[in-house]
């Protein structure tokens, strides 16, 4: 995408670039051409081509009026687009700070570590349901990824769910 965007902008500056160049290299020859009619006294082609001379200088003038128009655009472009970067990474880097406080917080991370551990309870409970209420007790009191995934407080709660079956 910026890429396309610089090629862009590439191609409109050489297109004026080109098109000043053209006007002068016209101007110069209108020019010579004028200096050659006033030696040889002809003075109305001289004043016509003194006519196309001003007439090419103005269109010359307003190519370099539409340039420098194009650049303060693209300048003004650019600036928003760098102010509207910064905000950007201002954001990022305080949605960061929050999230660094967050995580530093005990009370956040204790939140975090009792929802966590619900949602395991619920999905053993669920999962123990299931079963006959001696499967669910062999399965419970064997499998080390039921131990190891509980907190002593919900392994106890879930064994006397169990038994109470």
């Amino acid at each position: 995408m910026e890429q396309n965007k610089i090629n862009e902008l590439y191609a409109v500056a050489k297109e004026y670039t080109e098109e000043v160049y053209r006007i002068n290299a016209q101007l110069d020859s209108l020019e010579s051409k004028k200096l050659k009619a006033l030696a040889d006294f002809d003075i109305s082609y001289a004043a016509k081509l003194a006519l196309e001379i001003d007439s090419l200088k103005a269109a010359r003038d307003k190519k370099m009026e539409d340039v420098l128009k194009y650049n303060n655009e693209i300048s003004a472009k650019e600036a928003q687009y760098e102010a509207d970067k910064k905000l950007s990474e201002q954001k990022i880097l305080g949605n960061e700070y929050d999230l660094l406080k967050k995580v530093n917080d005990p009370d956040f991370v204790k939140e975090i570590e009792n929802k966590r551990n619900a949602e395991i309870f619920d999905y053993l409970y669920s999962y123990l349901a299931t079963l006959s209420k001696d499967d669910a007790m062999y399965e419970f009191l064997t499998n080390p990824d039921i131990r190891a995934s509980l907190s002593a407080t919900n392994f106890n709660r879930l064994y006397e769910i169990i038994n109470r079956r």
